[in-house]
């Protein structure tokens, strides 16, 4: 079993053996508890020693997608799929934990310039699975927009983290000169009246601010073997391999049209 099948199995146990909803003072305390006697027993360990290839990720499925579902089916086009559980989503709410310094990415088109890129981490809060996406091209677009509205919140006086907001996932898609792609989408959860809706439970949120400083790690040694200079498209330290670039910048983002990455209001 390596560190992440450990975290998870932590997590899965809280989850089973506790009502989170129903008995929400109780569990805080005892999750508090169970969380702090884990991660301090298990100080040492983390996510930041799994290899680049092991961080779950969340991709969209394209027409030219070779992805596989759990049960051997083909995931849906437009849908998001977990490269660990198998499993295929229309939409999801999920807290985002990070966004990641830019970088250059090689592409794998022969004589394409490298792409900038980012990689958002977060996790699923309906089944608190882990995932990263890297982001490159159009998709960044929505990404900084999303930075943009919840910025006046992280910089208040009594100020909500990122985290902290329930967003959903969705994707929309955009035609090229291609064929057709999909954006990804990142909306702020709100009630019936508006309101918006954030993570109130701590036991949960101590959960996922653990993983944001274990995962914070692995995204930073994965971009260190995958990163290359913007203008000659050498790899900035040796190890730079295909299998990397290839899961780092596969087939379904290859189509994207470059955005601007050096403008002044870029937000990360």
């Amino acid at each position: 079993m390596n560190n992440f099948d450990l975290l998870k199995e932590t997590v899965e146990k809280i989850k089973k053996g506790k009502n989170m909803k129903q008995e929400k003072k109780i569990v805080n305390q005892e999750i508090n508890k169970e969380i702090a006697d884990f991660f301090k027993k298990n100080a040492k360990v983390g996510m930041e020693n799994l290899a680049g290839e092991s961080l779950p990720a969340l991709k969209v499925v394209e027409a030219n997608s070779k992805m596989e579902l759990a049960n051997g089916n083909r995931p849906s086009i437009g849908y998001f799929f977990h490269t660990k559980n198998k499993q295929e989503y229309e939409n999801l709410e999920v807290s985002i934990m990070s966004v990641s310094r830019g970088y250059y990415a090689k592409s794998l088109n022969k004589g394409d310039k490298p792409k900038f890129q980012q990689i958002v981490s977060g996790i699923i809060l309906d089944n608190m699975e882990p995932f990263i996406i890297y982001m490159g091209g159009k998709r960044l677009s929505p990404l900084w927009e999303f930075a943009k509205i919840i910025a006046p919140y992280t910089h208040r006086e009594n100020p909500i983290p990122m985290m902290g907001f329930k967003i959903k996932l969705t994707t929309t898609k955009y035609k090229h000169d291609y064929g057709e792609s999909h954006y990804i989408n990142f909306d702020i959860v709100k009630d019936e009246n508006h309101n918006i809706k954030i993570i109130t439970d701590i036991g949960m949120l101590e959960i996922i601010e653990h993983g944001n400083e274990t995962m914070r790690i692995s995204i930073e040694n994965l971009i260190e073997k995958i990163e290359v200079d913007k203008d000659t498209g050498m790899p900035i330290k040796v190890g730079l391999n295909d299998k990397d670039v290839d899961e780092a910048f596969g087939p379904d983002e290859r189509s994207f049209e470059p955005i601007n990455t050096e403008a002044d209001d870029v937000p990360f």
